[in-house]
């Protein structure tokens, strides 16, 4: 018999549950909805018995037992607690930074009050899907085990709301199937901005937008499919960044074609009438246009059931002597051959002022026109208030992006401006806006302009902005800036910063720290190697520990093999990976072969005791990307030291060769054979 056929794991299936736990009393358990019954047990045992008495979907049951301690805290007279590890319980509260007020604001705006009995979030380890959506109690991994240090660079805020969202949008009411899996990621995705917003206000939300928007173009030359899926080989494909980026895109753009009232109105409707059911796409519509009393059709047309996304041409033709401006969108997306139907907004700016209007686009070609004042040519900032969910481009002069810089106060412009300016760097007036960029009160443009800069090859530009950069480096109003700014003196080669970069080594922020020691190695590598050597002992976190394993695998000393065979037992989650890192910079360059021998077991070993599958083939692909340069490398050598090289390939392919041997997994052994494949030694590709 098929036993998957038995499997209740469908979203529109639903029961409640009652879930009993017989564990170590050293132990504390957590499940869906409330411990009913907590009992003492002979020999040290102890019985919980876990009851969630509302109908829930069987993906979103859990239960979990360890060592954890719990932090209370609560939200009106509803218990909201943090299950963390012993070492990190004085940063648990701080891990969790504002549940609480969350839980009200989500209250506020959907105007459901939090529908289940209690809140709890757990981490875990080995969770290989980063974090889960539990009814009541959701799930996190490792990643989220920080400390005040940690914190500061890097907070997990966003995965925080976005989980605490979907006790409303998954849980409250889910998808009715895995091809609506997009109502229920689109909203957890969206929420992540609807709380920045609230609570760190319109740069912070716009950024995380835009970023999201460009994670899910990223994709679109290979993949750009409807947001809802009917089709589909694997359930997995539908949890991409159509599903969550793309979805919370579109969900944005809907939310400033409505208004709020409108929109918040709207996920009312369809939380309360699909509570503790499941629902679709359509059911979103018909909540959108309760709220609205109108159509919305087109709109879900157009991107829930169509895939693709729009593509803008923005040509602008003055007339001096008409003393008007002629403004020419063509759509000119290649990837469908839809015309979409795009209301936007455009600002049109002027001396005095500037002056928001609609673009009604509906045709493939439409066409605007605006008279010039006192003789003033206008300029044109499309998607003024950012809400396309696709691309555009313009022909807009270095002038008018500097204009456009100066008046537009917010990120997503401003960024724009940046952008321009890098293309053309030789122009005085693109040098003014990289200028403005680098003294900006948004910290997101300084950080952006900074990350542009180290790409910077002109040795004239170099000099006149190392002294602002290295300003930034010291003085930059976030760890971000600072260690942008840092990164940019490693890159440039600064020999006077050196005195900046060994004293940031020593700072606060990991982020910094981190980024200071990888830049002192681009000017003095030895000084750096010998910095890193003394900072192993201080159980480094984050970027600091990353770049220490950076610098001493890219010294490739003999000795320090030692080093990687002690630490690597140590390790879990993602410091495997940085860990991993540092030790392919190590065998690229060790020249010792039994060192090499030694560190390819190390790296071996890693991959051979993880437990998650995907963690698994990551590590085991740093050790094919070691052969991978070894096979490039020996294709231009001489015999002797090709046959060497060879000698090497070998010995990785063999370690590979084991690790597919004993893998279980049919995916991970189809890949472990793709790599095994791509470095075998082909006499044909020699030079």
């Amino acid at each position: 018999m098929d036993t998957r056929r038995n499997r209740i794991d469908k979203p529109n299936t639903r029961f409640t549950t009652e879930i009993e736990l017989l564990v170590p009393d050293t132990m504390q358990t957590l499940s869906n909805g409330a411990l009913v019954l907590s009992t003492k047990e002979q020999g040290g045992m102890r019985k919980d018995i876990w009851k969630m008495d509302k109908p829930i979907q069987a993906y979103a049951v859990m239960f979990a037992i360890g060592k954890f301690t719990i932090i209370k805290d609560h939200w009106k007279n509803k218990e909201v607690n943090y299950y963390v590890e012993p070492r990190f319980a004085a940063y648990g509260r701080k891990i969790f930074n504002n549940t609480p007020e969350m839980i009200e604001y989500f209250s506020n705006i959907t105007g459901v009050e939090y529908p289940w009995n209690k809140y709890d979030q757990v981490i875990v380890r080995d969770y290989v899907s980063g974090a889960m959506e539990n009814t009541s109690a959701s799930l996190f991994g490792e990643f989220m085990n920080e400390n005040f240090r940690e914190i500061a660079d890097k907070n997990f805020e966003d995965v925080v709301s976005h989980e605490l969202f979907h006790q409303w949008f998954g849980d409250y009411v889910t998808c009715e199937s895995w091809s609506n899996i997009t109502v229920n990621e689109s909203f957890a995705n969206y929420s992540e901005q609807l709380w920045r917003r609230h609570k760190y206000g319109d740069a912070s939300a716009d950024k995380l937008a835009n970023d999201d928007l460009h994670k899910y173009l990223s994709v679109t030359n290979t993949t750009d499919p409807t947001l809802v899926r009917f089709y589909y080989n694997d359930r997995e494909a539908v949890f991409d960044r159509i599903s969550y980026e793309k979805g919370g895109a579109i969900l944005g753009y809907l939310n400033k074609l409505m208004g709020d009232a409108a929109f918040y109105k709207a996920m009312n409707i369809y939380l309360t009438r699909n509570a503790l059911h499941s629902a679709e796409a359509t059911n979103w519509r018909l909540a959108v246009e309760e709220a609205t009393g109108q159509d919305w059709n087109w709109f879900f047309n157009e991107y829930y059931y169509h895939g693709g996304h729009p593509v803008l041409d923005i040509h602008y033709n003055f007339n001096d002597s008409t003393q008007q401006l002629a403004v020419t969108v063509t759509q000119v997306q290649k990837d469908t051959d839809m015309v979409y139907r795009l209301p936007l907004k455009a600002a049109i700016l002027y001396t005095d002022g500037k002056t928001v209007v609609d673009w009604n686009l509906n045709k493939r070609t439409e066409k605007f026109v605006y008279s010039y004042k006192d003789s003033v040519r206008p300029m044109v900032v499309p998607d003024y208030n950012h809400m396309l969910a696709g691309t555009y481009r313009e022909n807009k002069r270095m002038s008018d992006w500097l204009k456009q810089y100066g008046t537009c106060d917010d990120y997503v412009n401003k960024k724009l401006a940046v952008s321009a300016a890098f293309k053309d760097l030789d122009d005085a007036t693109a040098q003014a806006i990289v200028d403005l960029a680098l003294k900006d009160k948004f910290p997101y443009i300084t950080e952006y302009a900074l990350n542009s800069l180290s790409d910077v090859k002109n040795e004239k530009l170099r000099k006149k902005w190392q002294a602002q950069v290295l300003y930034l480096a010291v003085n930059g109003n976030t760890n971000a800036v600072r260690a942008n700014a840092l990164n940019v003196l490693g890159e440039w080669e600064v020999e006077e910063a050196k005195p900046e970069l060994v004293a940031a080594i020593k700072d606060s922020s990991y982020m910094v720290a981190g980024t200071a020691l990888d830049a002192l190695w681009e000017i003095d590598s030895v000084q750096a190697y010998n910095l890193a050597k003394g900072l192993i002992g201080s159980r480094p976190q984050g970027d600091e520990q990353a770049a220490i394993w950076s610098v001493i695998g890219r010294m490739a000393n003999e000795e320090d093999i030692v080093i990687f065979q002690k630490a690597a037992p140590h390790l879990y989650g993602a410091n495997k990976f940085q860990f991993a890192i540092g030790l392919m910079y190590y065998l690229r360059r060790i020249n010792n072969d039994v060192v090499f021998d030694e560190a390819v077991n190390v790296m071996a070993g890693l991959a051979s005791n993880e437990s998650i599958r995907m963690y698994r083939m990551g590590l085991a692909s740093f050790l094919y990307n070691v052969g991978k340069t070894y096979l490039e490398k020996s294709k231009h050598e001489h015999k002797e030291e090709r046959q060497h090289d060879d000698q090497r390939i070998e010995l990785i392919r063999g370690y590979l060769q084991r690790l597919d041997d004993s893998e279980k997994d049919p995916e991970n052994q189809k890949q472990y054979k793709a790599l095994l494949e791509s470095i075998e030694y082909n006499p044909e590709d020699v030079n």
